[in-house]
């Protein structure tokens, strides 16, 4: 490198000065031996402003055909920073940085190395030291190792160092003790509770959590409750007391349901370790005070959201019906569907009566964010099936016909007052695979996406109006059936920031909320939808079952509809009852609209009977299911609609023998009945 570097300051030292050309022919006359000199001759013809030959130099490294081997070797001749720099500088050379960056973390971080390390953390205190500042460099790999080689070995020697190793990885090592100090292996605990303390002796623990994590497992014997009581000194400067241990769970509690862990810049933890550790802290409270009920009742709750092991079953229809709840009040969407399903096993009507007469969570789930939550409330009454009123029962319809209406897209709805534009994106989001409807006003799109059960993402343009974009992703929140759906805020390069504003608004990434550029293209429209989708919560129902409940809401709406009870509403909603069943051609559209008894029933089955290009024996369903509704209900047909009717009869003259018949039937139905 001296070498190198002292034939350039000659040449640049015997170049008249502005003249680079003679120090640019000498840095390329320079032989290239090895990987470095390419990087090494990159980098000063950068400096000397000829970007063209630099890169022409990093064309021929990458022609080279480098191993993963020969580029990380690369990295550890020339340094991380001058190839940081190199890629910087030069856009041609990203790929063989990215690469070569790519190779020295896998090899720094491959398992051969990680076992070489930890296996060093047992010899002689500096080999041991040098070990541990080599694993800082390995990061979160180094991390999980260390917890997974703290979880096999049984030497007391190495596991303190392991320890120590966590200790030295800090910041980055914090979510994986915090999650360890409630292993199920006593060391396992034992250690991360003792790492813990020594964080808390180095000042390095801010976080309000901490000292939860260990108050639980202070009263235990043997080994994790030593190193839980030393840690919870470390920690508080007190000894623990069970009235202390529980104020602090209970505190800790309820700052993870408030939002996620927040721990030092640049640690990435899992999204749902704020619930995970709030549902490991429950269980230890409701350990702590076995005849609380509250406690009981929270360490179910967060047992059920986590997929933790838990009995709703065993569990009163009283205290089922708080867990659902808590589960609504703080969004916790799996453990709300799943107290839904098992008050709809228990089948108790008392799960729909509060005291007071207030409205019972379960009805308070027809309204929750996730659908998931609301067609797991619904499925929930329909088992109950009570026979008499209960506040919030007229919900239940509206759940029904807004579960009914899906048709198994996938779909986007797109804000913005260009049509053009609009039509273009939903073009493109066609391409995407998504049923995209553009609407120009924000009061269209917000009722286009409220309405389909099938609304996955939702685009509104900075630009739109009545009312505005901020308004209209106000509205979209603020609505149950668009509460969680992924919306991206699009604008023009000048109002980006203004979108981002709104965005941050409204909770951001985590709100489900994005602000980016407007898509002007297929490519970045798909990777536009793609990132939204991603966005959206676990549990999401895909087409198929949506599909599912659709068929199950139908045939539900079919079973009220004809009878009872009445208190639902369904007469109320007798239009939208009609309309949707006859958008169907199910056994089950059929019967709701026999039964419904409305003019416009009676209209769509008359039409749905005399439309030829519907198979025959569909047609014959219709004919039939009109023939008992005027039975049951009488001919409500207008004068109008009647001498319609005969005037399709009129001119099938031509059609096939079986349409003229089925038609003659239809007019033998209305006249017979007008004659009595």
């Amino acid at each position: 490198m001296k070498t190198f570097l002292a034939a350039i300051a000659v040449t640049l030292l015997s170049s008249v000065a502005g003249a680079a050309s003679p120090a640019v022919e000498a840095t390329l006359a320079l032989p290239r031996t090895e990987p470095q000199h390419y990087v090494q001759s990159a980098l000063t013809l950068v400096d000397l402003g000829a970007a063209a030959q630099a890169d022409q130099i990093v064309s021929e490294l990458n022609a080279l055909g480098l191993t993963d081997a020969q580029y990380a070797d690369l990295v550890e001749t020339v340094g991380t920073a001058a190839l940081t720099r190199l890629g910087r500088e030069l856009p041609a050379a990203a790929p063989v940085v990215d690469k070569a960056l790519a190779a020295a973390h896998a090899a720094a971080t491959s398992p051969a190395r990680l076992e070489s390390l930890v296996e060093r953390l047992s010899g002689e205190r500096d080999q041991a030291i040098d070990a541990i500042r080599s694993l800082r460099e390995t990061g979160a790999a180094g991390v999980a190792y260390c917890m997974e080689q703290l979880a096999k070995t049984d030497n007391d020697t190495i596991r303190a160092r392991l320890r120590e190793a966590l200790v030295a990885l800090d910041p980055i090592s914090q979510p994986a003790i915090f999650e360890a100090t409630g292993s199920d292996d006593p060391n396992v605990a034992a250690e991360a509770a003792y790492a813990l303390g020594r964080l808390a002796e180095l000042g390095r623990t801010r976080s309000p959590i901490a000292a939860a994590l260990v108050a639980g497992r202070a009263f235990e014997p043997g080994p994790p409750g030593d190193a839980a009581r030393w840690a919870y000194g470390k920690l508080t400067g007190r000894i623990p007391t069970i009235g202390d241990a529980k104020r602090r769970l209970d505190a800790a509690i309820t700052e993870l349901l408030a939002g996620p862990v927040l721990f030092s810049d640049g640690v990435s933890a899992a999204l749902n370790l704020d619930v995970q550790l709030a549902a490991r802290l429950a269980a230890d409270r409701a350990a702590l005070d076995p005849a609380d009920q509250r406690a009981a009742r929270q360490a179910l709750l967060l047992a059920l959201e986590t997929g933790a092991e838990a009995s709703p079953d065993a569990s009163s229809t009283s205290d089922l019906s708080l867990v659902l709840g808590a589960a609504l009040e703080h969004q916790l969407h799996h453990a709300a569907r799943l107290a839904c399903e098992a008050l709809g096993k228990r089948a108790d009507p008392t799960a729909l009566a509060v005291a007071g007469g207030g409205v019972a969570p379960l009805a308070q789930a027809l309204e929750a964010p996730h659908p998931s939550t609301r067609f797991a409330a619904a499925e929930a009454i329909l088992a109950i099936d009570p026979r008499q009123p209960f506040a919030g029962s007229s919900r239940l319809a509206d759940t029904l016909l807004y579960f009914a209406a899906s048709e198994g897209d996938d779909a986007a709805v797109i804000a913005s007052p260009q049509l053009a534009r609009a039509g273009e994106t939903a073009g493109w989001l066609l391409g995407a695979g998504y049923v995209a409807v553009p609407a120009n006003r924000g009061d269209d799109a917000l009722r286009i996406a409220t309405e389909s059960p099938d609304t996955r993402l939702v685009l509104v343009d900075m630009s739109v109006s009545l009312p505005g974009a901020r308004e209209t992703i106000f509205r979209l929140r603020r609505s149950p059936e668009t509460a969680l759906v992924p919306i991206a805020v699009l604008a023009a390069d000048s109002r980006l920031y203004e979108a981002q504003r709104v965005a941050e608004d409204q909770g951001g990434e985590t709100g489900r909320v994005i602000a980016l550029p407007r898509p002007h293209s297929p490519e970045a429209t798909a990777s536009l939808a793609e990132r939204l989708v991603a966005l959206a919560p676990a549990d999401w129902p895909d087409a198929d079952k949506r599909l599912g409940q659709a068929k199950a809401a139908q045939q539900a709406i079919a079973r009220l509809v004809a009878d009872g009870p009445a208190f639902y509403g369904f007469d109320r909603r007798a239009d939208r009852v009609a309309m949707l069943a006859g958008l169907g051609g199910s056994d089950a559209s059929l019967a709701t609209l026999e039964s419904l008894g409305t003019p416009e029933s009676q209209q769509r089955l008359l039409t749905a009977a005399s439309l030829e290009v519907r198979p025959i024996a569909d047609r014959e369903a219709a004919a039939d299911a009109f023939a008992a509704s005027v039975r049951a209900h009488g001919v409500l047909l207008t004068s109008d609609q009647i001498r319609r009717q005969y005037d399709r009869y009129n001119l099938s003259a031509a059609a096939p023998e079986a349409t003229q018949r089925l038609l003659g039937r239809l007019l033998d139905v209305i006249e017979k009945k007008a004659e009595k």
